[in-house]
């Protein structure tokens, strides 16, 4: 099975497809781990290897954020069905529930690029708080992710630090070693691959 796996991530690389990338193949019996072409092209080539780390993006919503909201219901500290003011007073919008964000129903806006002009968070926060609603909670899918930011900051309010309580609730029980948050703050920049080459980010 591993040589299938190995020929057709050589096959996407080898076609230009893609970059590179890893691969696991984990059974009852076995765990074989494998990796081929790149992790980063420019400026210089970078060998891919089984320790690359990639960037999540938004895999993060369904994989923490979701699951810790989930534990949040577990522990009785929060309900789908409660108004997310409820849980952030100075939230604006009283009709929107966890449900809503959850499910991106809330109305909110998929994004605003203004954001950018935030200082720090409680600009940031106050930034998201003045948005006005695209449509009635509960009435049209909307992907947004000032409504999943939202739920991190009901997570924040009971927990505190959102990636402590990943790690505590998932990453750590489930063995995810090599998954978190803020790579370079732990000196992991140079595992990571590079997604893109951007003006503003380099």
């Amino acid at each position: 099975m591993i040589e299938i796996i190995h020929d057709a991530l050589k096959k996407v690389v080898d076609e230009g497809k893609i970059p590179g990338g890893t691969f696991a193949y984990v059974s009852l019996d076995s765990q074989e781990f494998g990796a081929y072409g790149y992790s980063q092209l420019e400026p210089f080539k970078k060998e891919n290897n089984v320790d690359t780390l990639y960037d999540m993006a938004s895999c993060s919503k369904v994989v923490a954020t979701t699951t810790m909201i989930l534990k949040l219901m577990e522990e009785g500290l929060i309900n789908l069905e409660d108004k997310v003011n409820k849980h952030l007073p100075e939230f604006p919008h009283e009709n929107i529930t966890i449900k809503h964000l959850l499910t991106h129903t809330s109305g909110l806006p998929g994004d605003d690029k203004r954001y950018k002009q935030c200082k720090n968070k409680d600009e940031f926060v106050k930034f998201m708080y003045s948005l006005s609603l695209n449509n009635e909670p509960g009435s049209f899918v909307e992907y947004s992710d000032f409504g999943y930011i939202t739920l991190g900051l009901i997570i924040e309010k009971y927990k505190g630090s959102i990636e402590d309580y990943a790690n505590e609730t998932i990453f750590k029980p489930l063995g995810m070693n090599n998954t978190m948050y803020n790579p370079i703050l732990k000196n992991r920049k140079d595992d990571c691959a590079c997604a893109e080459i951007t003006d503003a980010r380099g």
